[in-house]
């Protein structure tokens, strides 16, 4: 009796992750334009997915990647291909890709410690930002460099305001090789809309 009661407590829990791990697959999005995606990716000049990256956040209009070295690369202070993120809209049809990368150097500013972050961003269909439609390129840099306002604290070191700003692809493709990190080969400009079934 105590055999058969055990037996179908086992039975019904199994039953139970069977299905809500069923329930689970169908409610969290799944990630798009992963490494199906890297011969387009190739054709524009964008960083390919590595096969040893994972998702680390997907949502109904995006996908982000991360390299799996990345935190002991940051530890260390190195430069390093941070993360890759994709947004597309409800007919899967790819907005913009977004390649994240670290020099592994630090400055002070009004709110701590901010590492030296260049994003290499392309666009596949025109979006709005701020006053200006953007579509291909667009790149956007945080330095101490270059930044002009500089705030001295009492012990007169630099305390700089930390915001990003747009540079072009060409400056951002030397910044990398100065940070000894390698470039895709690159195109200009590029208009298409690519969607899942087009990657298959």
């Amino acid at each position: 009796m105590d055999m058969e009661r055990n037996y179908n407590s086992y039975k019904t829990i199994v039953l139970m992750y069977l299905f809500l791990t069923t329930l689970a697959s169908c409610i969290y999005p799944k990630s798009k334009f992963g490494k199906e995606a890297n011969a387009n990716r190739e054709k524009i000049g964008l960083e390919i997915l590595p096969e040893t990256w994972k998702t680390i956040n997907v949502g109904d209009s995006y996908t982000v990647w991360k390299n799996p070295i990345a935190d002991n690369l940051l530890r260390k202070n190195k430069p390093l291909f941070f993360s890759k993120s994709i947004s597309y809209n409800e007919k899967n049809n790819l907005i913009s890709e977004d390649d994240l990368y670290y020099s592994g150097n630090k400055f002070s500013t009004i709110d701590g410690q901010q590492s030296e972050f260049l994003s290499i961003k392309y666009y596949f269909t025109p979006q709005k930002l701020g006053d200006n439609e953007v579509e291909g390129w667009y790149c956007s840099y945080i330095s101490s460099s270059t930044e002009a306002d500089v705030i001295n604290n009492k012990e007169d070191e630099n305390i700089y305001i930390s915001a990003p700003f747009a540079i072009t692809l060409k400056k951002a493709d030397s910044l990398l090789r100065e940070w000894g990190l390698e470039t895709p080969h690159r195109i200009s400009a590029v208009s298409a809309v690519v969607s899942v079934e087009e990657i298959k």
